[in-house]
């Protein structure tokens, strides 16, 4: 038996658009150009959710989740 590794590929601009709808093109643009140019491999959701929050607070972009309105990492500091 041997262990095969399955990777899929993720269209980062369609994940933020449908997990924050109220951001704006151009906040995606800027987390997808930032996101691309720290992988060269193929990264786990939660990385990706990681990295978006993170480059979302640097550049000063206010995500939205559905379900429970604004999230922010530095919220309730």
């Amino acid at each position: 038996m041997t262990n095969a590794t399955q990777s899929t590929a993720i269209d980062l601009q369609e994940y933020l658009e449908y997990t924050y709808p109220k951001l704006s093109n151009s906040e995606i643009s800027i987390i997808t150009n930032e996101l691309r140019n720290e992988w060269d491999y193929a990264p786990s959701f939660i990385e990706i959710e990681e990295k978006v929050r993170e480059t979302a607070t640097l550049a000063d972009i206010q995500l939205y989740d559905e379900d429970e309105g604004y999230i922010h990492d530095s919220e309730g500091c």
